[in-house]
């Protein structure tokens, strides 16, 4: 590998000089990935003047929420006396993230470092008055982590760049005067570059300007050539080398070969102490889960305080992410993608021999058996991981059904391990063999939860054939004998059925893959979704993508009303937020609780 990139950055010089255009061959690109692809977590963090008053980071004035003058009064406050990169860097060690990148240049220009470029650096601006960058990488390296730095290409406050304000621009077309900015701004990248060395550069900003005017593929070749290991995020118009959605989990895989979710704690990038709309642990680590079961990374983000302390709730989440990491740590970062939602209800990873799965169960109870769909493979063993327990489990053709783990929870989410004969082979010919249906009646008969699964199967499958239909008719119309040592299930299926008759009048196949973890289906309208949950749920439901505005959720059957909450919806984005919905115990069914989430038309879905 070292060879290749060698004559690889070799050519690229020679090319430059002669005119020749040299694309980057893609396994030499695959190469420089590989650190990040099994990297799973990092760590960003937002960190400027913009922490002394506690507002946006350049926004504030660039949208004219205050004058420029008084933003950039924070410059006089903007101490740093606390700031101990060490601590950070241990911190941020503990959580198992692999890289961390800070805010070395925000759009206000501000830069972190003694730029020789610029006097509006903290060294020269600041009571700070010394290097910021210098320090995090040294501690990041003591630690074994890789260093990430952030770099706007927009300055909303140099007199040499077009934009000042969202009402006010400094000119439109001076060739020149925008040359003397792109010398200016390569320059100070060639400062990071030749002082740091960082291992990825996380640009932002490009959205203000086309590649040719950036001169993107030129800072491309540069930035190789002063390391040729190094690694660029998606933001630099079509010359990155990774993906990175923001705030929100995609529904689907990016098409990117490797790629990160960047993600707030709460609503801010930097420090705001009166935004205190955090995300709980359970939700960070569920979309955490959804990032690594499609093979992506999570970059979370902190805001240190004008002083270079972290906010408690921060830390707070970090020890407890730090917690439930190393407990589940071969489950996170010794895996690789898991498989598709459409055999299980849950998110996975696999072993890197593709012969271990790892299951995420969110949940405090288990009402029917945890059910996976087309497993070929025999099963070894199947147990919780972290404290080790193993868990009855049973195949019906190709279906894997697990038990009894209500012992062995985590508090957050609990890991399941299934270690195969060999390497997992997935079919989609489910060969349903229905538990209601397969089952010895008179030594194992099914209890109402199981029946009410196999029911959910039918009518959430967007394909029925005449065993479904079957089953439907055993479900409705036939009554199981049960021994005289056992007594029948609290609830039948025929008063589970009545009570939520409403969700079974001409049920339409629910949702895609991806955007509920669970089986759905939706009314003949299309414009009620019915959510369908057997288990306990140990934090809120998580539902993505929906674009309609939601006019009520709540319990089939009883009437009872649900709260929610939609996190990480933007402005200035058309993809929706996600939302988490609150389903009290005491509101739970105790075969299966149905949700009705009454929407404002016809079901419009994120793409």
């Amino acid at each position: 590998m070292k060879k290749t990139v060698v004559c690889f950055v070799i050519l690229l010089i020679f090319g430059h000089l002669l005119g020749i255009e040299v694309t980057e061959p893609k396994e030499t690109n695959m190469d420089r990935l590989e650190w990040f692809k099994d990297a799973k977590l990092g760590i960003f963090i937002h960190w400027g003047i913009y922490s002394v008053n506690g507002i946006d980071e350049s926004w504030s004035f660039y949208n004219n929420y205050i004058p420029y003058e008084d933003y950039m009064s924070q410059l006089s406050r903007f101490t740093a006396k606390k700031y101990k990169p060490h601590k950070w860097a241990k911190l941020i060690k503990n959580t198992g993230a692999q890289y961390a990148v800070l805010t070395a240049k925000h759009h206000d220009g501000v830069a972190l470092w003694d730029t020789k470029l610029s006097n509006l650096n903290v060294i020269e601006k600041t009571p700070a008055q010394r290097d910021l960058v210098g320090p995090f990488c040294e501690a990041l390296r003591d630690q074994d982590i890789k260093v990430g730095l952030y770099y706007s290409l927009i300055d909303w406050s140099d007199d040499r760049y077009p934009n000042f304000k969202i009402s006010e621009k400094r000119y439109e077309d001076e060739p020149e005067r925008w040359d003397e900015f792109v010398k200016f701004y390569q320059g100070q990248i060639e400062e990071l570059s030749t002082q740091y060395n960082p291992d990825l550069y996380w640009f932002d900003g490009d959205w203000e300007r086309t590649a040719e005017q950036w001169q993107a593929k030129e800072l491309k070749e540069k930035l190789l050539q002063w390391n040729p290991n190094v690694i660029v995020n998606s933001r630099l118009q079509g010359y990155g080398d990774y993906a990175t959605p923001e705030q929100g989990v995609p529904i689907s895989k990016p098409e990117s070969e490797a790629w990160e979710l960047c993600l707030t704690m709460n609503d801010s990038w930097g420090y705001q102490p009166f935004d205190t709309n955090y995300k709980t642990p359970y939700q960070i680590i569920r979309i955490f889960i959804d990032c690594i079961s499609k093979g992506g990374n999570l970059l979370l983000d902190i805001g240190p305080k004008a002083d270079g302390t972290i906010p408690d709730e921060q830390v707070a989440i970090l020890k407890e992410l730090a917690r439930w990491n190393k407990k589940h740590h071969e489950a996170v970062f010794e895996s690789i993608e898991g498989i598709s939602t459409k055999y299980t209800d849950y998110p996975t990873t696999l072993s890197k021999d593709r012969k271990t799965l790892y299951l995420f169960y969110p949940h405090l109870t288990l009402l029917d058996p945890i059910r996976i769909k087309g497993l070929v493979n025999s099963i070894e063993n199947c147990s919780t991981v972290g404290p080790k327990g193993s868990l009855p489990c049973y195949k019906l053709g190709n279906n894997l059904f697990i038990n009894s783990i209500s012992s062995k929870l985590d508090p957050q989410v609990t890991v399941i391990k299934i270690q195969l004969d060999s390497e997992i082979e997935l079919s989609d010919d489910f060969n349903y063999s229905y538990n209601c249906l397969s089952r010895d009646k008179a030594q194992n008969p099914p209890g109402s939860a199981t029946m009410i699964g196999d029911y959910i199967d039918i009518i959430s499958s967007e394909e029925k054939d005449d065993s479904m239909f079957k089953v439907i008719e055993v479900l409705v119309n036939r009554d199981f004998d049960y021994p005289s040592s056992s007594s029948p299930p609290e609830f039948t299926v025929k008063r589970w059925l009545f009570k939520h008759q409403e969700a079974f009048t001409n049920p339409q196949p629910g949702l895609p893959e991806g955007y509920f973890n669970g089986r759905t289906s939706l009314s003949e309208n299309r414009d009620i979704l019915y959510l369908y949950l057997q288990a306990r749920p140990n934090g809120p439901l998580v539902l993505k993508g929906i674009k309609n505005k939601i006019n009520r959720i709540r319990v089939v059957g009883t009437g009872v009303k649900l709260s929610w909450k939609v996190f990480n919806k933007l402005y200035w984005s058309d993809v929706p937020g996600i939302v988490y919905i609150n389903l009290p115990l005491r509101a739970s069914d105790s075969s299966c609780t149905v949700i009705a989430v009454q929407l404002d038309g016809e079901i419009e879905l994120q793409e």
